[in-house]
């Protein structure tokens, strides 16, 4: 990228120019989206077609919204849609491992450890009903 800026070209004067700004509420269509059907299998691609802007725009936008890049957005609200499943769930009738997988978390481990991290106790708690929640 430092040569485009190096090395005088037809297109340096446009390279200099910030980027434009992206539409927000375009953008705002895929947060929508991603809160109203989390268990779907979104790709980066997939949300900047529902918002109808380009990939970079999307990423700027989310990170001016919400603070972080989409797919780090997506595993917050599926994280959040599981931690309520867990919280309301009968420990006899399902497991951490059932709840991890319906919202998208292949790996058990990794979505305890990320649970932990987040709510400061572990999945499986959460299950038998310890509502030591932050």
């Amino acid at each position: 990228m430092s040569l485009l800026f190096a090395v005088g070209h037809q297109y340096q004067d446009a390279l200099r120019q910030p980027a434009p700004r992206c539409p927000s509420d375009r953008v705002t269509r895929a947060i929508d989206a991603i809160r109203a059907e989390p268990q779907r299998p979104y790709t980066v691609a997939a949300l900047a077609e529902i918002a109808d802007v380009g990939l970079r725009c999307l990423r700027q936008e989310f990170h001016r919204q919400v603070g972080m890049p989409p797919m780090a957005y997506l595993r917050e609200v599926r994280l959040a849609r599981a931690h309520s499943e867990l919280v309301d769930a009968d420990p006899d009738q399902t497991s951490v491992a059932d709840v991890a997988g319906r919202w998208g978390f292949a790996r058990p481990g990794w979505f305890a450890t990320r649970y932990r991290r987040h709510y400061g106790l572990d999945p499986a708690e959460t299950l038998r009903g310890t509502r030591h929640h932050r």
